[in-house]
């Protein structure tokens, strides 16, 4: 389980609070990773308990292992409360590159998934 993270700058906002395509530039591509034992945990509550996609492991995860050669992409949390079904909170540290651009990249990933 992890979460996708795109950074855009400048980009144009709609009156629906979605960004413009091709506006502005993405200066960065990423992904946040979770610790296996809470995304076991996050599994047991709704609307996870009703997910009936195969769930990749930690240790089977590619990307994460790529991810780690460098740094530590898992991201570091608390629990709101008591259990897990009353929230937590995540949070991690990344370092943008605002000169970097990443738009070809994500353009491509647009265009192949739309021809599938």
């Amino acid at each position: 389980m992890h979460v996708h993270v795109l950074v855009h700058q400048n980009a144009k906002l709609l009156p629906n609070n979605t960004l413009q395509l091709n506006s502005g530039n993405i200066s960065h591509v990423g992904q946040i990773f979770f610790d296996q034992d809470l995304i076991k945990l996050v599994n047991t509550v709704e609307p996870y308990t009703s997910n009936t996609n195969k769930m990749v492991k930690n240790v089977e995860d590619g990307v994460l292992y790529a991810e780690a050669d460098g740094m530590d992409p898992v991201a570091r949390y608390t629990f709101v409360g008591d259990t897990v079904s009353e929230g937590l909170m995540a949070w991690t540290v990344f370092g943008i590159g605002t000169d970097a651009n990443y738009d070809d990249v994500v353009q491509s990933q647009l265009l192949w998934r739309r021809r599938r």
